[in-house]
């Protein structure tokens, strides 16, 4: 049997047993007792231990994994780790981060036991390094210069280093291209992360002329010279162009040039100046051969002897001959040559014809002479133009120097305000000309202004009363106007009456006579007696045979 054990001592405990020895035949009994000492000697046995560990890199020592143990005696006290070696596993990348790590493990229990215990890590270093600060994708100008970057990186392993390569895409033209910039952190065993920042460069700027020809007015006998401009672009190389468009003048030899200049870039951003050139014809011609005096005889009258060249067209020759009638030498044709150019340009030269046998070729040449000779190549001052003229053609008299001799003078009004106005009078005589006698009146003797349309022009109105019967009757008023008679001043105006009003202004008619008096009248025809004859002698001899109508 086993008795209590020894609770004292935890790690060594005494046990006791008895031994009793009977004796049933004589009934004896024999006691004998041993006692054992029990110590606890044993270790803690580790159970459970990773296998095959393959981890990433870390200073997590959680990762490493965890190792089991139990003891059949007491509690574990504790379990201990210890990296006691790393070295390079050589199947794999060399580098700091893949190594392989020798754990020993320790357990031990409360009574000083221990176990101990070795298995092996094997460490990879698989994870990138990290990217931050990567710069945004942006769009630039061809002129701009790649912006730097802060790009950082960090590995959790070691060390990394950052790469930057870059990579351009072509666009359209040369100057407009993509940067691929690629950002590559890499560590130490060659696990990488990558971003990229696309930076579009366009070109949109045309080239800046610097200097530009001036707009040109040239002769046409100028050379009309090349001329160009001079400009400057910032991503590229230039191209110079120019292009002219023309258009014609006046004449052949004029015209006016539109020429284009153009700075174009290697993207086709271009920049223009438009150059105005004129080119003018204002050269006359000039004579190379005009001898001031000629001999030749008539059967050559119609000879040009003159020359004349110009330096742009072709030149007309022409002259006008003008007898020299009445000069020194009998026989001789004054001649105005004109030489002009294509464009008008013209000069004029004199010279003096003479002709060794003028007597057989002279005579009357204008045509408007009475005696006019078509056969005739001189002129020998014998026209006859009738009187009116003389013989070189002009006016015999042209008192007014008006170019109308004056026997063709056509004498009249040129007022245009008079009544007698003739458009085809050549010569104005004022005396000549009549005008309205009534200045309210035009010259067809009617009114120019007749409001009432009576015939009596407003200007020539009379207001007054026409009433006969009215004290003041007015014969010679135009405008009646009743407002304005007076009917208070009639009676007897007769001085020779018995009744004599010496008030009144017209007589009524109610005179009374004393008939044996005699009346001697002063004049025939006063039918009143008043010494004068008058309107109202009229009206009383119309009285006598005046009536009423019922």
């Amino acid at each position: 049997s086993m008795i209590e054990l020894d609770s004292t001592t935890a790690c060594a405990q005494f046990v006791t047993y008895r031994y009793v020895a009977l004796n049933l035949e004589f009934g004896l009994i024999g006691v004998q007792y041993q006692t054992y000492v029990v110590q606890d000697t044993v270790g803690p046995v580790i159970s459970s231990m990773p296998e095959d560990l393959v981890i990433a890199c870390s200073d997590d020592s959680t990762a490493y994994g965890e190792v089991e143990a139990i003891d059949s005696c007491h509690d574990l006290l504790d379990l201990t780790y210890a990296v006691d070696t790393t070295y390079v596993d050589s199947s794999i990348v060399v580098c700091p981060g893949n190594k392989v790590l020798e754990r020993t493990v320790t357990a031990s229990d409360v009574c000083g036991n221990v176990s101990t215990e070795r298995y092996t890590i094997t460490v990879r270093d698989t994870i990138a390094p990290v990217l931050s600060n990567i710069p945004v994708h942006d769009s630039l100008s061809c002129e701009a210069q790649t912006p730097p970057h802060q790009v950082a990186h960090v590995d959790d392993c070691g060390v990394s280093t950052l790469h930057v390569h870059y990579t351009a895409v072509e666009g359209s033209c040369p100057e407009n291209y993509t940067l691929i910039r690629t950002f590559t952190a890499e560590d130490e065993c060659g696990n990488e992360s990558s971003a990229i920042q696309e930076i579009v460069f366009i070109d949109t700027v045309a080239p800046v002329i610097s200097t530009m020809p001036d707009d040109l007015i040239l002769s046409c006998e100028d050379v009309v010279a090349d001329s160009a401009i001079t400009a400057s672009d910032n991503c590229s190389s230039i191209l110079i162009s120019a292009l002219d468009s023309v258009t014609p003048g006046a004449c052949p030899q004029e015209r006016v040039i539109l020429r284009t200049h153009t700075a174009t870039d290697a993207c086709g951003n271009s920049s223009a100046h438009l150059q105005t050139i004129e080119v003018v014809d204002d050269v006359a011609p000039e004579f190379t051969d005009l001898e001031a005096f000629v001999s030749t005889s008539c059967g050559d009258a119609h000879t040009v002897y003159a020359a004349a060249e110009d330096t742009c067209s072709e030149v007309t020759l022409t002259f006008a001959s003008f007898s020299a009638y009445g000069a020194p030498t009998p026989g001789q044709e004054i001649r105005l040559y004109t030489a002009m150019d294509e464009c008008g340009n013209s000069t004029e030269g004199i010279q003096m014809v003479s002709f060794t046998d003028a007597g057989d070729c002279s005579g009357c040449t204008n045509a408007s002479a009475q005696n006019y000779d078509a056969t005739a190549l001189l002129d020998d001052g014998s026209c006859d133009f009738g009187g009116v003229y003389t013989q070189g053609g002009n006016c015999n008299i042209d008192t007014d120097e008006d170019g109308i001799c004056d026997q063709l003078e056509i004498p009249g009004c040129l007022d245009t305000l008079a009544c007698n106005y003739t458009a085809y009078a050549t010569d104005s005589v004022p005396e000549l000309c009549a005008y309205p006698t009534d200045p309210a009146r035009d010259c067809n003797g009617d009114c120019i202004e007749d409001a009432d349309a009576d015939g009596i022009c407003d200007a020539d109105e009379v207001a007054g009363c026409r009433d006969i019967l009215a004290c003041n009757f007015n014969y010679f008023a135009s405008d009646s106007d009743p407002s304005l008679c007076n009917y208070g001043c009639q009676g007897c105006t007769y001085s020779q009456a018995t009744n004599f009003d010496d008030d009144a202004d017209q007589d009524d008619g109610s005179c009374e006579f004393d008939l044996n008096e005699v009346v001697v009248e002063t004049c025939d025809g006063d039918a009143d007696g008043d010494g004068q004859v008058g309107i109202h002698d009229l009206l009383s001899v119309l009285e006598e045979y005046g009536s009423y109508c019922d």
